[in-house]
């Protein structure tokens, strides 16, 4: 679950209009259509906003009437579709929250772009697809009515921040397997949402680290669910890793608002790839990737994040292991021992790498690396006061005719540029 998000006060649209005649004249929608709905659902819909007002008209160009009927039908769908219970149960809605982002990284960043806006981030190429097919993926809901939902929340939510926001899509891992009938309906079910009840709420949305089957396959599909509108707010941008792509969403971004995986500064309240969908052979979000030769060991030692120094009674922290075969694809045993230090001295991280040290008490292992392949999340004991780094010790059991393998660690909250790696 991602870091609550400051609301704050709401921002109003920076380019809204002062009231006009033509938003006062926005008003409920009185067509046989609308007069028959509202009298058999017993919806009471509230007078529009100024900031409503200029939305709907906008996306009516400007038609009153068609406005009108627009903002009617649109607050009939949120009084049946449980917009206002959605919100009051917020236990729920975190809950579903957790139980989307094991099959789909997606959610509100807990930053805000330069210009004020909620910032939402979508990782589509870490979708487990098999996972998007299950029919009880929570409370009874498919997995496609709760992405629906989620992404109502997330749409609610953001509208306490600014009264648009910024979507980022990111493509990095997307592939074919990923584009399954299944997840692109659920795709065009949120596009058909955001059109319909939520128009001109999209800021802009900047897609990055597009693979080549997205102009071949799904950019002229997803294109053609897009109304001009909301296509003329669409920038497809390139890798994140070049120059030109960092550069334009640093214009947009501040660096410690941009997480990590888009090559900014920001480790908490991100999106993260949960641990279940981790899968290939570079490093992910935190991970620090270290190369550990047989018979030998290695330490990697890294800053405590403050907010696992901070007060009692704050979340332990956990460290994910995840390991490649081995150069050979031969199984081997590593044992790995978690030790919290107080500085960072070579000599004591050195100092670290002996059998002994790697089999103590606070030792994780002997892990199986064959059968981290998986990813595992190890539970730590909250670190001591005195403590101001983490050491993480990996040491080969060796007996196994294989060169060396690969093997990612990650503690929550830890950039992937402060950690050390130290080797005998």
């Amino acid at each position: 679950m991602e870091e609550a998000l400051d609301v704050g006060a709401v921002n109003p649209l920076p380019q809204a209009p002062a009231p006009t005649p033509e938003c006062s004249a926005l008003l409920v929608c009185a067509c046989p259509k609308c007069t028959t709905a509202l009298s058999s659902s017993g919806a009471a819909i509230p007078d529009a906003s100024v900031e409503q007002q200029w939305r709907f008209l906008e996306a009516c160009d400007g038609d009153t009437g068609k406005a009108a009927h627009l903002y009617t039908q649109s607050r009939l769908w949120a009084h049946n579709f449980g917009v206002a219970a959605l919100l009051d149960d917020e236990s729920a809605a975190e809950s579903r929250d957790r139980a989307i982002n094991r099959c789909c990284p997606v959610g509100l960043l807990a930053a805000r772009d330069r210009a004020g806006h909620a910032i939402r981030l979508s990782r589509f190429g870490y979708t487990d697809v098999n996972e998007a097919a299950r029919t009880d993926l929570y409370g009874g809901e498919s997995t496609a009515a709760a992405f629906v939902r989620h992404h109502v929340w997330c749409n609610e939510r953001a509208a306490r921040v600014h009264a648009q926001e910024l979507a980022i899509i990111d493509l990095r891992n997307l592939g074919r397997k990923h584009l399954t009938s299944l997840v692109m309906g659920v795709l065009r079910d949120a596009i058909n949402v955001d059109q319909r009840h939520y128009p001109g709420r999209l800021h802009q949305v900047l897609v990055v680290n597009p693979p080549t089957i997205l102009r071949s396959v799904v950019w002229p599909l997803v294109t053609s669910w897009l109304s001009e509108k909301t296509l003329s707010r669409v920038r497809l941008l390139g890798d994140t890793r070049e120059p030109e792509t960092r550069a334009a969403l640093l214009e947009v971004v501040a660096e410690d608002a941009l997480p990590y995986c888009l090559g900014g500064l920001m480790a908490v309240g991100t999106v993260p790839v949960h641990p279940r969908l981790r899968e290939g052979a570079e490093p992910i979000d935190g991970e620090c990737e270290v190369t550990l030769p047989m018979g030998k060991g290695a330490c990697v030692v890294a800053p405590l994040p403050s907010a696992l120094r901070r007060a009692m009674g704050a979340p332990p922290p956990e460290l994910l292991v995840r390991s490649l075969y081995s150069s050979t694809g031969t199984p081997s045993t590593a044992k790995i021992s978690v030790h919290y230090v107080d500085g960072l001295e070579a000599a004591a991280a050195l100092a670290l790498l002996t059998e002994t040290a790697a089999a103590d008490a606070a030792a994780l292992g002997p892990l199986d690396c064959a059968a981290q392949v998986m990813p595992a999340v190890h539970p730590l004991p909250p670190p001591t006061c005195a403590s101001s780094h983490i050491a993480v010790v990996m040491w080969d059991e060796g007996g196994s005719w294989w060169r060396e393998r690969t093997i990612f660690v990650d503690v929550g909250g830890v950039s992937p540029s402060h950690w050390v790696v130290e080797k005998p």
